[in-house]
C-alpha cells in the first residue's frame, strides 16, 4: 500500500469493549457509527483529510485548560440538559432463545399436526415410537418448500405437522420433538447508584427514570442487558453545556478539556468539546466553541428527530393482537442460607466411596430405586445415609435437577407447571432461570409462584420437591404473557 494513502487515510481507533452481538442490515455508514460509539462511550468524526477518528472520549486531551481568563467576555453560557437521561432501561421486541426443548405428543388417529411449547428457531429433530416400541428419527423439512418428508416445520411458529398422506399417530404412538424455541422477551437493567442520586437531588418520588425501547434484531437475553447497561451507562447523566467564544488557537472537536469555571461551581472538571466554529473579526480569529459534560445528546430538535425518525407511524388499534401480547417481567432472587432445608446447594455424597450401596445398607437398591423421599442427611457425616437411621429426612439434588419446573399457585393449590426455559450457572453457585408463560397457556388468579426440583419432578403437578416459594398476587390474562425470572445465590 502506498506510504502516502496509508498516513493520510489510516483510521484512527482505539480498541474499545467487547460487544455481544452486532447486527447491521441496510443502515446508513453513519447511523451505524453512532450506534457503535454510543455502546462504547466513544466520539468520533472524520477530519478534513477524510480520516475517521473512532476514539475513547479520555484519549484526546486539548492543548490548554478553559479558565474565566481564556473566555470573551460576555459569551459564556452554559445549560443543563439531558432530553434522553434514564437511569432504568427496558428492552422489549426482541425475541430470546430457550435451551433444548422437548415436547411429547400421543396421537389419536385423526390429528397431524401437534403445537409445540415455543415457536421454532432453529431446525428440530423428530422421532416417532410406533405402538410402544424404540423411538427411530424421522425426516423433516420446512413447511411449503421442502416435500416427500415425514413431518415438516416452520421457524417462527410453533406446529409441527405430519405428512399428509402419511397415517395418523394413533393412542399408542408417541411422538417426540426435541429443538431449540424462540419466544417475545423483554428484559430490564437499572443503577441503583444512580437512582439513588436522583432520589436525593429531587426529594419525593422513587428516583426512578424508566425508558423503553424496542429493538428488534437481537437474539438473546445477553445481548438485550449489554444493550440496556450501555444505554444507562451513556444516558445516565445531566449533561452541562459550557458555550464560550476564545481568541486561543489549537482546539479541535473530540477533544477533552479541563474546566473551571468557580462562578458555576465547574471546578476542574472534564467536558467534550462537542463544535470549534471559526470566524475572524479585523483580520483576528475568533472560535466559538461547545463543550459537553456528560452524554453527546445534540439539541433538543435533533433529539425529536430522532424519536420520531425510529418509530414509523401506524394504525391506531383497540385490543390486541398476536404481535400486541403484553409482556410482563417478574424478576424475583433468593439467598440461600446453610441451614436451609431443603438446600438445592447443599452437596453430599450419597455413601463413602470407598463403600457400595450394598456394603452400607446390605441390599442391591440403586440410589434412585430407593428414592430421594428416603435419604437424609447425617449430622456428623459428609454422607447421606437412609432415612431408617436418622429421624431428619432432607432431599438431595442432582446438579442439574436443582430447579426444573415453575408453578403457579393459588389458595394453596398448584394450578399451573411450566418447565425452564432457560437455565444459566446450574452447576455454579449462582444460578439465573427464565421462565415464560404465554398468553393463552393459563390465565386466572395467582398468589404464590413456586420453584420445583430433585430427581421426580415431571411435568405433573405435585411431583419433585418444593424448593422455594413466594408470594406474588396477581391474575393472568390472555393478553400478556408472564416472564418469571430468578436469581438463586448461594451463601
Amino acid at each position: 500500500m502506498d506510504a502516502t494513502w496509508t498516513n493520510a487515510y489510516t483510521p484512527t481507533m482505539d480498541d474499545g469493549p467487547e460487544i455481544s452481538e452486532v447486527v447491521l442490515s441496510f443502515v446508513p455508514a453513519s447511523e451505524a457509527i453512532d450506534e457503535l460509539a454510543a455502546a462504547a462511550n466513544f466520539w468520533w468524526k472524520i477530519d478534513a483529510h477524510k480520516r475517521i477518528h473512532f476514539r475513547d472520549r479520555k484519549t484526546y486531551e486539548a492543548p490548554w485548560p478553559l479558565t474565566p481568563s481564556d473566555i470573551r467576555e460576555e459569551t459564556l453560557r452554559m445549560e443543563s440538559s439531558n432530553p434522553e437521561y434514564r437511569n432504568v432501561q427496558f428492552i422489549r421486541g426482541f425475541r430470546a432463545r430457550t435451551d433444548e426443548q422437548e415436547d411429547r405428543f400421543r396421537g389419536n388417529g385423526e390429528i397431524q399436526s401437534f403445537p409445540l411449547a415455543y415457536a421454532v428457531a432453529k431446525p428440530p429433530t423428530v422421532e416417532v415410537s410406533i405402538g410402544g416400541g424404540a423411538a427411530t428419527q424421522q425426516t423433516i423439512g420446512i413447511r411449503g418448500i421442502d416435500e416427500d418428508r415425514d413431518w415438516y416445520y416452520r421457524l417462527g411458529e410453533k406446529d409441527i405437522t405430519q405428512e399428509r398422506t402419511e397415517d395418523a399417530l394413533t393412542a399408542d404412538d408417541r411422538l417426540i420433538v426435541t429443538y431449540i424455541g424462540e419466544y417475545p422477551s423483554v428484559t430490564m437493567q437499572e443503577d441503583t447508584d444512580k437512582i439513588a442520586d436522583r432520589f436525593g437531588m429531587e426529594g419525593f418520588g422513587t428516583g426512578r427514570v424508566e425508558t423503553a425501547a424496542t429493538v428488534a434484531d437481537l437474539e438473546s437475553v445477553d445481548a438485550a442487558q449489554t444493550y440496556a447497561r450501555q444505554k444507562i451507562e451513556k444516558w445516565g447523566e445531566i449533561n452541562t453545556v459550557v458555550e464560550y467564544e476564545t481568541f486561543r488557537e489549537g482546539l479541535e472537536a473530540g477533544m477533552i478539556q479541563m474546566v473551571t469555571i468557580p462562578q458555576y461551581g465547574i471546578d476542574g472538571e472534564e467536558f467534550l468539546i462537542e463544535k470549534v466554529a471559526i470566524t475572524e473579526r479585523n483580520g483576528m480569529p475568533r472560535f466559538s466553541v461547545r463543550a459537553i459534560r456528560g452524554p453527546v445528546h445534540g439539541s433538543w430538535t435533533k433529539y425529536f428527530q430522532r424519536y420520531f425518525a425510529r418509530r414509523p407511524m401506524r394504525a391506531i388499534r383497540i385490543g390486541a393482537g398476536a404481535e400486541d401480547i403484553l409482556v410482563l417481567p417478574i424478576s424475583i432472587s433468593k439467598d440461600w442460607t446453610e441451614e436451609e432445608r431443603p438446600n438445592i446447594f447443599t452437596l453430599k455424597t450419597p455413601t463413602p466411596p470407598e463403600m457400595s450401596w450394598g456394603d452400607n445398607f446390605g441390599t442391591a437398591e440403586t440410589w434412585n430405586d430407593y428414592g430421594t423421599d428416603r435419604w437424609v442427611e447425617a449430622d456428623e457425616t459428609e454422607y447421606l445415609l437412609p432415612a431408617a437411621l436418622e429421624p431428619h429426612i432432607y432431599p438431595q439434588f442432582a446438579l442439574d435437577q436443582r430447579i426444573r419446573f415453575c408453578s403457579l399457585m393459588h389458595a394453596d393449590v398448584e394450578v399451573y407447571r411450566k418447565k425452564l426455559t432457560q437455565a444459566i450457572g446450574m452447576h455454579t453457585d449462582e444460578i439465573e432461570t427464565v421462565t415464560y408463560i404465554d398468553a393463552t397457556e393459563f390465565t386466572g388468579p395467582v398468589d404464590e409462584i413456586a420453584w420445583i426440583g430433585g430427581l421426580r419432578a415431571t411435568p405433573a403437578e405435585g411431583t419433585g420437591v418444593e424448593i422455594d416459594r413466594q408470594e406474588y398476587a396477581a391474575t393472568k390474562t390472555e393478553i400478556e404473557a408472564w416472564q418469571i425470572e430468578r436469581t438463586d445465590r448461594r451463601w
